[in-house]
């Protein structure tokens, strides 16, 4: 199974981007990522998965953890944007859309995100007890 680099994107106020997943009956939260493809290094990867997710090009990325997920290794990578604006790109993400698939990019404050089913559970919780370290 391949890799997966996940995003931690944060903007001027402290807040982070997740993607909020309305997908049938089913009501949850995720970071923006996907799996490392073929010949592609995990930073590689990162930088694409924002780009097909959030329309966002990003410039730096620091690497921050790591944790197994579902079978594979899922790598965390931090990248502060400023006052960047998402949209969903062009990635499968938009193909896949219908009213009973949604991807819905959101800015939330940590506190928000401490309430909200956002998966993965371990990832979430990192987050939460390095805010003063992810938002510098």
């Amino acid at each position: 199974m391949p890799e997966r680099a996940s995003l931690i994107l944060i903007n001027d106020h402290r807040e982070v981007l997740l993607i909020e997943r309305v997908k049938g009956d089913r009501h949850y939260w995720v970071f923006p990522g996907g799996s490392v493809e073929d010949r592609e290094s995990l930073s590689e990867a990162a930088k694409r998965e924002a780009l097909e997710e959030t329309s966002i090009e990003l410039t730096s990325l620091t690497p921050v953890f790591q944790i197994q997920n579902q079978g594979r290794m899922d790598h965390y990578f931090l990248s502060h944007i400023g006052s960047a604006t998402p949209a969903l790109g062009n990635g499968p993400e938009r193909q896949r859309r219908s009213a009973f698939n949604q991807y819905i990019l959101r800015w939330v404050s940590f506190t928000e995100l401490a309430m909200l089913p956002l998966f993965p559970v371990e990832a979430k919780q990192i987050c939460l007890q390095s805010e003063e370290v992810l938002c510098g």
